[in-house]
């Protein structure tokens, strides 16, 4: 089930960074060009939002920071698919970040793929769960490449065992 929510967390990463980032190319663009926020089946992407009524004016730089936003997403999802172990700190670290991005912009779907990728990813098991040298985490001595679960397992085997020699 960890691999399903693995990967899960990384389609929506990969959802959010590319659906709202590929967007905001052709708002930069625009808002470079016109001076105005694009406007999108009637809709005004990345602009007219909470930014604006508290006195932050779209901009060039303002947008393209929403863009660093959509691929830093983009990355945590490569990570995520890779198995890095460092998935779950960015994801951790890019809430608060993306989160300030998609409210200031009146963007009402990215805080939804934001939680929602950093529960499947905070549920997700396994190779996530190591640390920089590959051992689990956990305690227990290193466990070269079995995961947290298989590892707690192995520690209840092992521990019952032992509780069953002292029994004889």
């Amino acid at each position: 089930m960890s691999s399903v929510r693995r990967t899960a967390a990384a389609t929506v990463a990969l959802v959010a960074g590319l659906g709202f980032g590929i967007p905001d190319l052709f708002g930069i663009r625009h808002f470079a060009e016109t001076g105005r926020v694009w406007m999108f089946l009637g809709f005004p992407t990345y602009g007219d939002g909470p930014f604006e009524r508290i006195g932050i004016r779209t901009s060039v730089p303002l947008l393209a920071g929403l863009l660093g936003v959509c691929a830093a997403e983009i990355v945590l999802g490569v990570l995520i698919l890779k198995r890095s172990p460092v998935a779950k700190t960015l994801s951790r670290a890019l809430l608060p970040v993306e989160f300030a991005a998609w409210l200031g912009f009146a963007l009402p779907l990215g805080p939804v793929l934001s939680l929602g990728r950093f529960a499947l990813l905070e549920r997700a098991e396994g190779p996530d769960d190591l640390n920089s040298s590959g051992l689990a985490c956990g305690g227990g001595g290193p466990t070269y490449g079995v995961t947290a679960l298989q590892a707690r397992a192995l520690r209840r085997a092992g521990e019952a065992a032992v509780v069953t020699h002292h029994r004889m």
